[in-house]
């Protein structure tokens, strides 16, 4: 019986098709983003593992740049669901599918296999961008990833990235950043090394915070849209910010602060605000989310409107409701369609919730994968902290330290 040859991963197309985008994208980010890099050269040319940190939509392109060849980045299933352009991506470039929060043995064994082929790989194991201007929860499985497919490790670190285009923000701003290979350690180097070891490491050498480092960044839109990253005032709890230009408000007081150019927060009259920047403003209300005593209660926590998706993995979106609304409770999350109610029970029904892109909820059940795509101020953030606290909150014993998912 004649076994038709598996083809190869690497097509000569995605070299053309780097370049191509480069041609693009080299001049683009040098004016938005006043973006520039160091080239990586190494004359053995074999393959790495290139880990880097996750600052902007950008990132993968200007990292890309360094390299005098295509590497294959490892990419969310959001990028995977898009009809059209999901298969233009998918054969010009061939991302390698991830999705976040599960496990994704499919995307381990086609990392061996690109190796094998002898082309490297890109990884950010945040897996979330950066909404505070320090570098995110990094998953210890991409220690086990890396002792598994025995190569060098790259380290790639972005900075000013989160100066020029917060996650939460409307457009760039003006000011510099820059990217290059800051090391590579040699799998001869950590082969010894504890599954620990070398994920302290990893941490390590990707670990950034910009939150408070003096640079400073231009822009008309300085505070927009800061409410898709905060929820929380310290005199009304969980509730609905806006903004504009360089000033945001809590809807519920009407305190109003101002995002200076070096990314640090005063109140309107120039007095201190309850938090000196966003990563401080972020870390308060991640305490006070895990000071919540998670119990039944009648009334949601927050609502919001959005619209409500299914989610056909790495096929296609479909639309369930344009304007669903959204109850979040402690304990579960209630969506109401016309006239029809759905309950997620964070219990019995919810396996995972993760914040996309810069405006989106995903949220996996047993049985299906949904997603929110709010308008441009909705925050995504205070359900997957809600979720990952009733988590945490639920498990047996108790862990050290609260993961809220980011």
């Amino acid at each position: 019986m004649n076994v038709m040859k598996k083809q190869k991963w690497s097509k000569s197309r995605h070299h053309i098709f780097k370049w191509g985008l480069q041609a693009y994208f080299q001049p683009y980010t040098a004016i938005k983003y006043g973006f520039s890099f160091k080239p990586f050269k190494d004359v053995r040319n074999r393959p790495y593992l290139f880990l880097t940190n996750h600052q902007t939509t950008m990132d993968q392109f200007m990292f890309s740049m360094c390299f005098p060849k295509a590497v294959y980045s490892v990419a969310t299933e959001d990028i995977f669901s898009i009809p059209v352009a999901s298969a233009v991506i998918k054969w010009a470039v061939a991302p390698i599918p991830f999705i976040k929060s599960q496990k994704n043995v499919s995307t381990i064994l086609t990392c061996k296999r690109i190796v094998k082929e002898g082309g490297s790989i890109l990884m950010q194991p945040e897996g979330n961008r950066t909404y505070s201007g320090q570098t995110e929860y990094i998953n210890p499985a991409v220690a086990k990833l890396a002792k598994m497919l025995k190569i060098p490790i790259g380290f790639m670190v972005l900075h000013g990235g989160y100066g020029v285009r917060p996650r939460w923000s409307k457009a760039p701003r003006k000011g510099k950043s820059f990217c290059q290979v800051e090391e590579v350690l040699e799998y001869e180097q950590y082969k010894d090394w504890t599954d620990v070891q070398l994920y302290d490491y990893i941490c390590k050498k990707l670990y950034v915070d910009e939150s408070c480092d003096g640079q400073k960044f231009y822009s008309k839109h300085l505070a927009e849209y800061v409410e898709r990253a905060i929820y929380y005032c310290p005199k009304c709890g969980i509730t609905h910010f806006w903004s504009k230009g360089d000033k945001f408000k809590c809807t519920t007081c009407g305190m109003e602060m101002v995002y200076h150019p070096d990314k640090q927060i005063t109140l309107s009259n120039g007095q201190p605000a309850p938090y000196p920047n966003v990563k401080e403003w972020i870390n308060g209300q991640n305490e006070y989310v895990q000071g919540l005593k998670i119990e039944s209660c009648d009334t949601p926590v927050i609502s919001d409107v959005a619209s409500f998706y299914l989610t056909k993995l790495y096929k296609r979106k479909v639309l369930l409701n344009k304007d669903a609304k959204f109850d979040l409770y402690l304990d579960k999350l209630v969506v109401t369609k016309q006239d029809k109610v759905q309950t997620f029970s964070f219990l019995n029904d919810v396996t995972a919730m993760v914040a996309m892109g810069q405006n989106k909820l995903g949220i996996t059940t047993k049985d299906n994968t949904y997603q929110i795509k709010g308008d441009v101020r909705f925050n995504p953030v205070k359900y997957v902290n809600l979720y990952y606290h009733f988590v945490a909150q639920n498990q047996k014993p108790k862990p050290t330290k609260e993961f809220l998912g980011f």
